[in-house]
């Protein structure tokens, strides 16, 4: 590797942010990486079975599925050292295309995949430990204008991440989901 190369490398480690879709945020000896975001509803605050009864959905006398898809984004940390890393979201925010901030968005409940199923995280990452994790989101509101096909335009999400109170940005692109069962 050259001494450019070199440089590059060391300013990328160094400042870590914002960074686009998939790339890796290095703080201390995790590595974070923001896999997805799905924006689209907020089902934790419908009462439960609001959105079940869409026109035949259900076969009378059986309960019925939720339509609802919760927004939510999925990251990954990685512990290349022996340590205990505390994780902490400080902020989710929502830009238009023209990098417009929009909206920040609320995330909760997180989550990381065990076995088969997410379960209830403490948000610690383990020494030599992988946790790919789920938080919901709050849900976007979008601004209609007189197309409202524009509200499903790309976004950029920005997520500040704090790793052991070391403060990084992550990114990544998402549309807004439709509104409709699929």
């Amino acid at each position: 590797m050259n001494a450019k190369h070199l440089s590059i490398a060391a300013l990328v480690f160094l400042s870590c942010g914002p960074l686009t879709e998939l790339e890796r945020c290095h703080s201390g000896q995790v590595v974070a990486s923001l896999s997805s975001v799905t924006l689209a509803s907020d089902c934790g605050a419908q009462a439960k079975g609001a959105a079940d009864f869409a026109a035949g959905a259900c076969a009378e006398g059986t309960p019925c599925p939720s339509l609802c898809r919760q927004s939510s984004m999925q990251l990954s940390f990685v512990s290349t050292g022996p340590g205990v890393a505390s994780v902490e979201i400080r902020a989710v925010r929502l830009f238009d295309s023209n990098r417009k901030l929009l909206q920040t968005l609320t995330a909760r409940e997180p989550q990381h995949w065990s076995a088969d199923q997410y379960l209830a995280w403490n948000q610690q990452v383990l020494g030599g430990e992988t946790v790919k994790a789920t938080y919901k989101l709050s849900a976007p509101t979008y601004y209609y204008g007189a197309d409202a096909r524009s509200s499903y335009q790309a976004y950029t999400v920005e997520v500040d991440v704090a790793i052991d109170g070391e403060v990084r940005t992550l990114q990544t692109q998402a549309t807004r989901e439709p509104e409709v069962a699929t």
